[in-house]
């Protein structure tokens, strides 16, 4: 007893094991508690971020056709009008093609979100006056982060689209998601028409396109009129002959506005008058070929000098053959 009455504690251990000691246990305890309370929240948070990472559209879906699918949501935004006729073309029938249909729910997703994030704004024209457009979307921080359709053509002429077969059902797909409802504005023209210029389609291939859109359009608007006239009996007149002379003209002038143009630009570049021959189209395309090709640049020469060559010499070169087929199409 005597030896036990002798044994004295420290008083610092003595606070550490009944005060602090306890107290960090309780405190480790009830977080311990709250983590298994909150255990089946946390494990919904992270199933849903492993579900959503794992169907992200752009992990899924093949780069390529993420590409496509921007390019559709632009033709669709690019007037500032969102039409339903357009964005159900796109999910009911461009969706269903093979390309698309193995992640088919992922594209529709991307398609959604490219519809609400993007804001395509036409910006002027290049030199070769070819339109130029920018889509705009934001960051989280609510940043704007722009980016320009040619280079997104470009990248998918350069990439997939190598074959001419491919960059022309390529332009065939947007000229339908174009075309898939009544008004087709300017403003889509001129996308379309930089879409083609940036994946080297020929400019009589863009305008045969145009015009094969044009007369389906008109033919459809026809059809409907008659159906109307069949199944309409509130006894509306008929629509008169100066009318539908009306409409016929205003077809064939927008054809041949977008013909003159390609015309006159085409002769801008060659230097030469709306008189020139083949012979003299011909002379012209080796004269400037000469000077504008980037192979005569010098060695000093800089990237962007070379690069400006390269898209001077490809007019010239588009130019020439568009002047050459008119000359051909004049001959037979």
């Amino acid at each position: 007893m005597i030896l036990l009455a002798d044994v004295t504690m420290d008083p610092m251990l003595a606070l550490f094991l009944f005060i602090i000691l306890p107290f960090y246990l309780f405190i480790l305890f009830l977080r311990i508690f709250d983590d298994i309370k909150n255990l089946p929240e946390k494990i919904r948070c992270y199933r849903d971020k492993i579900s959503g990472f794992i169907h992200n559209p752009r992990i899924r879906v093949p780069e390529k056709n993420l590409k496509f699918i921007t390019l559709f949501a632009a033709v669709v935004k690019c007037d500032g009008r969102v039409r339903h006729k357009e964005i159900e073309f796109v999910k009911e029938h461009i969706f269903q093609s093979p390309q698309f249909n193995k992640y088919r729910e992922e594209s529709i997703r991307f398609f959604d979100s490219e519809m609400e994030d993007i804001n395509v704004r036409f910006i002027g024209y290049k030199t070769t006056k070819v339109p130029f457009f920018i889509l705009d979307r934001k960051n989280i921080s609510g940043e704007s982060i722009s980016e320009r359709v040619s280079d997104i053509s470009a990248n998918l002429f350069s990439t997939y689209l190598n074959k001419y077969a491919e960059r022309m059902e390529f332009m065939d797909i947007l000229f339908q998601i174009a075309y898939s409802q009544a008004g087709v504005s300017d403003e889509e023209v001129n996308l379309l028409r930089e879409v083609a210029y940036s994946l080297y389609i020929r400019s009589w291939d863009f305008t045969s396109l145009l015009y094969k859109y044009e007369y389906i359009k008109e033919e459809d608007e026809k059809q409907q009129k008659k159906e109307q006239k069949r199944t309409d009996n509130t006894g509306k007149k008929n629509r008169t002959e100066n009318e539908k002379n009306e409409q016929k003209k205003t077809s064939e002038n927008r054809f041949k506005s977008v013909a003159k143009t390609r015309k006159m630009e085409a002769l801008q570049l060659l230097e030469i008058t709306e008189k020139a021959d083949e012979q003299e189209i011909k002379s012209a395309y080796r004269r400037l070929a000469k000077i504008y090709h980037p192979d005569s640049l010098s060695v000093n020469a800089s990237e962007e000098e070379r690069e400006e060559a390269a898209a001077r010499f490809r007019s010239i070169h588009e130019a020439y053959e568009f002047l050459l087929s008119l000359e051909m199409v004049r001959a037979n």
